[in-house]
Parts: structure tokens; C-alpha cells; sequence
């Protein structure tokens, strides 16, 4: 990386941006680098994490989740229990991008738990697509 990225970047992106210096080319207009282009495969590269309120678990006597009927259970719960206490249904049970898919945070990982893999192709033995349909599933809650 020859620019004001040597300055900025981490030395994660800077070896990335080594290893394919034609990376850089999607943000460099007249020779000047405007941005450090994304640098992470599009599909399967964010690891799903759940965050949860455990002072409002705390607070409505749930335990953690183990299971995503549990995340649900504790979603419908923190939406209609009130779980800040002032005394509204105004919490929301959980926060998603309005992208679903992408952006942060996504939906994948509820839809992976229910056999939808959305922008993803997956073989299978037996002759059949499977594309990023939601099963009826999800839609029950």
C-alpha cells in the first residue's frame, strides 16, 4: 500500500492490500485512493453473534438462551414485559438492520436456524434448489 493508508490502516488490511494489490483499484479515481475497499468475502464472512440484555434477562427472571426458541421466548418477552421499566411496551425484543441480510446486525442467524440460508447456494444429494426462501417457520412468531 503506497498512500495515506500506510498512515491509517491496520497492518491486517495493509497485508491483504499486499497480497492483491489490485484490491485497491475499485477506490482509486485520477490515482488517488478515496477508501479501503471491504476486504472480507461477501458471502459467509461475519460471524453471527447474538447480543442479549442480561440485566434485563436479570430483570424478567429469564435464563440465558440455549436454543433459538429461547431467543424468541426472550424477544417476545423484552417487548412485552417492559423489560426498562418505564412502564410502556416501547423496548424492542431484537434489533436487526432494516437490510435483513445485510448490514449489521443481520437476520442470518435466525434464518440459518430455520433452514433459509439467504444469498447462498446449497448442494444437496437429492436434486433440488434451495435459495433464500424463509420457511413458514419463522413467520409463526
Amino acid at each position: 500500500m503506497d498512500c495515506e493508508g500506510d498512515q491509517y490502516a491496520s497492518q491486517a488490511v495493509k497485508d491483504i492490500f499486499e497480497q492483491d494489490p489490485m484490491a485497491l483499484q475499485s477506490a482509486t479515481f485520477d490515482g488517488n485512493l478515496f477508501a479501503l475497499p471491504k476486504t472480507e468475502p461477501m458471502i459467509g464472512a461475519q460471524t453471527p453473534v447474538l447480543w442479549v440484555r442480561t440485566d434485563w434477562l436479570k430483570k424478567l427472571n429469564l435464563p440465558a438462551p440455549s436454543t433459538w426458541d429461547d431467543v424468541l421466548k426472550i424477544s417476545k418477552a423484552f417487548t412485552t414485559k417492559d423489560p426498562d421499566g418505564n412502564g410502556k411496551q416501547d423496548t424492542i425484543g431484537v434489533a436487526l438492520s432494516k437490510e435483513i441480510i445485510n448490514g449489521y446486525p443481520s437476520a442470518n442467524g435466525f434464518f440459518n436456524a430455520y433452514g433459509a440460508f439467504p444469498r447462498i447456494w446449497i448442494k444437496d444429494p437429492i436434486p433440488s434448489i434451495h435459495g433464500g426462501e424463509a420457511p413458514m417457520s419463522i413467520a409463526k412468531e
